[in-house]
């Protein structure tokens, strides 16, 4: 089971906080990173695919033992190469995203999610759940409970 994760405007809000002296620094979620962990440690793999390249993505994840973080223009060939590396089909895998790089790369994930202020392009993907909650804001978190529930209840409670 591969879950392919978008980044920002998803663990993240989208949002880049940029100081005086030009670094640029992104909230993450704590909820998700949790969930994402207690998921990993049970066997779940977990891939961040991300059109961006900065310091703080790579810093954040860093610390964690799931750190697979594909920084791509082109998300879609990333999706079937990577599943060809791992001998699966992209229909066995899961996908969240919010903006238009993700769409061509849902579209052929066999579940696909959205944070609820994700583009109406997205929201418009046959067969995509949109969540409840928006990037940034724990949305990882209820993906995970709402499409693996029962591991969900065993892994975090």
């Amino acid at each position: 089971m591969i879950i392919f994760s978008d980044i920002d405007g998803v663990i993240t809000d989208g949002l880049y906080y940029i100081s005086h002296a030009g670094d640029v620094a992104k909230g993450f979620s704590t909820r998700d990173m949790h969930s994402i962990s207690a998921f990993f440690d049970n066997g779940y793999k977990f891939i961040f695919i991300t059109g961006s390249s900065d310091w703080s993505t790579r810093n954040k994840f860093k610390k964690y033992a799931y750190n697979t973080i594909y920084e791509c223009t082109n998300k879609y060939d990333a999706v079937i190469n990577i599943c060809k590396e791992n001998n699966i089909s992209p229909s066995e895998c899961t996908y969240i995203g919010d903006s238009v790089n993700d769409y061509k790369a849902m579209c052929i994930c066999g579940k696909k999610y959205c944070p609820s202020n994700a583009a109406s392009i997205i929201k418009s993907i046959s067969g995509v759940v949109c969540l409840k909650s928006r990037g940034g804001d724990g949305v990882i978190d209820e993906l995970l409970f709402h499409a693996f529930r029962d591991d969900y209840m065993r892994f975090l409670t």
